[in-house]
C-alpha cells in the first residue's frame, strides 16, 4: 500500500457510499443476497488480514471457503479500517473528468457535497469494475494517441472472461 511504502499525499475518490465495490448490497453495489465469490477465501484475501480473523471479529470461528456477499463487505470495510485508509477515501465523490497537464500531474475533477472539487495529483489511477461502461475523456485518448499508450477498460474484460482458450 502507498502509505506503508511512506507516500501519506493521496486521496480516493470512490463514487458509492462505502468501500467494497461489487460486494456491497442495497444499492450501492451489485450484490444479492446469497452471492459468494467464485474463488476460496484464500485467493481473494490479503496476505495481511486472512478472511477468519475477520470473520472471528463478528463470533465465527472461521470464514467461509466460499465468501458470501456480505462476507466480502465485511472484509473490506475492516481492511480499510485497519490500515488507516478510510480516512484517505471521498465517498459520494465520482470523477467527472481528469486531464494530464503537459509538464506532469493531472487535474483530477470531482462531485462532492452538491458542488464540483479540484485536486491537483502527480499521478493518477482509475480503477473501476467489469460491470462499469467506458468513458475514457478525450483528453486522456489523445494523450495515449500521441505516447502510442493502450488504453482499456475494465469493462473490456468481460469479453475476455467469456472467451474460452482457443476461441
Amino acid at each position: 500500500l502507498l502509505h506503508e511504502a511512506g507516500t501519506d499525499d493521496f486521496m480516493l475518490l470512490e463514487a458509492s457510499g462505502g468501500v467494497g465495490g461489487v460486494w456491497r448490497g442495497g444499492g450501492d453495489g451489485l450484490a444479492w443476497e446469497g452471492m459468494a465469490t467464485n474463488l476460496s477465501k484464500d485467493k481473494c484475501e490479503f496476505h495481511a488480514l486472512p478472511h477468519d480473523a475477520v470473520a472471528r471479529r463478528h463470533g465465527a470461528a472461521k470464514a467461509p471457503d466460499f465468501p458470501k456477499a456480505h462476507d466480502m463487505a465485511r472484509y473490506f470495510d475492516a481492511f480499510a479500517d485497519d490500515f488507516g485508509i478510510r480516512p484517505r477515501i471521498r465517498f459520494h465523490a465520482p470523477v467527472c473528468a481528469a486531464e494530464r497537464q503537459e509538464r506532469g500531474g493531472w487535474i483530477v475533477k470531482y462531485n462532492g457535497h452538491q458542488h464540483q472539487r479540484t485536486v491537483h495529483a502527480q499521478y493518477l489511477v482509475v480503477c473501476t469494475n467489469v460491470w462499469s461502461s467506458a468513458h475514457i475523456p478525450a483528453d486522456v485518448r489523445a494523450f495515449a494517441d500521441r505516447t502510442c499508450a493502450r488504453l482499456w477498460h475494465a469493462g473490456d474484460l468481460r469479453g475476455l472472461i467469456a472467451r474460452r482458450p482457443g476461441d
